[in-house]
């Protein structure tokens, strides 16, 4: 998703009035990321799928995963709101260091905002 498409899929949200929004990127690990790229490839969606396999090169990843998380939070406090609760990757962790790695702990760490 870009920028458009987040800050599209936020608005939906935004009408509903969540009291958060969990957000993760997408983990290229495990039977369900293959999954979805025979279900891309399948439905005729060739550059998703490649686009999708290019996730499997742990830097392209990470960076992927980075700009999303901070793309997601950006649009949201833009916006106003929602809330947004990041559930960043142990993987993704272990592959930062300083403060982008301090930042993404904390984000792990926090509770989440809902009242219940």
């Amino acid at each position: 998703m870009d920028r458009d498409d987040i800050r599209e899929a936020l608005n939906w949200f935004r009408a509903i009035d969540p009291e958060v929004v969990f957000h993760e990127p997408i983990n290229p690990r495990g039977m369900n990321f293959e999954l979805c790229v025979d279900a891309l490839r399948g439905a005729g969606f060739e550059a998703a799928a490649s686009a999708f396999e290019e996730l499997l090169d742990r830097e392209t990843w990470v960076e992927y995963a980075l700009e999303q998380i901070q793309m997601v939070r950006d649009v949201a406090a833009e916006l106003g709101g929602p809330t947004i609760h990041t559930w960043p990757d142990r993987e993704l962790i272990g592959s930062t260091s300083g403060e982008t790695r301090e930042q993404l702990v904390r984000m792990k760490n926090e509770v989440s905002a809902e009242a219940w």
